[in-house]
Parts: C-alpha cells; structure tokens; sequence
C-alpha cells in the first residue's frame, strides 16, 4: 500500500475541493485526515487508508473505494451514491444520514457502523456485514437482505419506507 500521506500545503481541503474530484488516489493513506466537505467525486481511492478520517459532509459520490479501509470514519451526511465500496472495511464507522442510494457494498464489513437515517435503497448489500450496526430509520427499499448477517443490529419498523 502507497504510505504517502495526504499532501501539505497552505490551502484547506475546502479550498482544494475542486482538485480532487476524479483524483487517483488508489492506496494512499489517509488515516485520520481532515477532510471535511472534500469533493472526491468519482475519485480512486481503491485500498486507500481512510481509518478514523474525517468526511463529514463530503462528496463520494461515484468514488471507486473498493477495499479501501474506513474503519472508525466520520461518514456523516456524505454523498456515496454509486460508490463501489466492494470489500470496503467500515467496521464502527459513523454513516449517520449518508445518502448510499445504488452503491456496491458486497462483501463490506459494516460490524458495528452507525447507519441511523441513512438512504441505502437500491444497495448492494450481498455477503455484508452488519453485525450489531445500527439501521434505525434507515432507509433499506429495494434492498435484498438475504444472506446479509445483521444479528444483534438494531432494525426499527421504519426501515423499509
């Protein structure tokens, strides 16, 4: 894995914005980086370190983060919709109102992830884990969950509206 950190420079992340929409960032580490309201749309972040970052408010929407690692993350309101999160590692990660509409999930491990309030329809949730996550108020419409383990996950009645 690319152990480069994220680069340094007088300009904030928000002001970068721009510059990282569609970046390859295939494999860099960026555990616990700052990176609130980031524009990654449609960047590559395959196996990147994203461990205990910070990406609320961000934009991930199209972002290839198969395999990539985002255990402990800060996700809230960030826009995944369509991202490829194939094998991604979200264990104890806070997806608190992420928008994940028609994202790839398979094989993901979401052990323990906040996904209160977020919109998972139309996900691909095959062979995940969602083993003690909560999924209050998540939106699961059109989503398929047999084979998913969700033991010990809080689910509520509103989960399929």
């Amino acid at each position: 894995m690319n152990r480069e950190k994220f680069p340094r420079g007088k300009r904030s992340v928000e002001e970068k914005r721009s510059e990282l929409r569609g970046e390859d960032l295939a494999g860099v580490w960026l555990a616990g980086a700052d990176l609130k309201g980031a524009d990654l749309q449609d960047a590559n972040l395959k196996g990147a370190d994203l461990k205990n970052a910070y990406l609320r408010n961000a934009i991930l929407e199209g972002a290839d983060l198969r395999n990539a690692i985002l255990e402990g993350a800060d996700l809230i309101d960030v826009d995944l919709k369509g991202a490829k999160l194939e094998g991604a590692e979200l264990k104890d990660a806070k997806l608190v109102n992420a928008d994940l509409r028609g994202a790839d999930l398979k094989g993901a491990d979401l052990t323990g992830a906040n996904l209160s309030h977020a919109n998972m329809q139309d996900t691909n949730l095959f062979r995940i884990n969602l083993k003690g996550a909560d999924l209050f108020r998540t939106n699961l419409k059109g989503v398929d969950l047999t084979g998913v383990d969700i033991s010990n996950a809080f689910l509520d009645k509103w989960a399929d509206n």
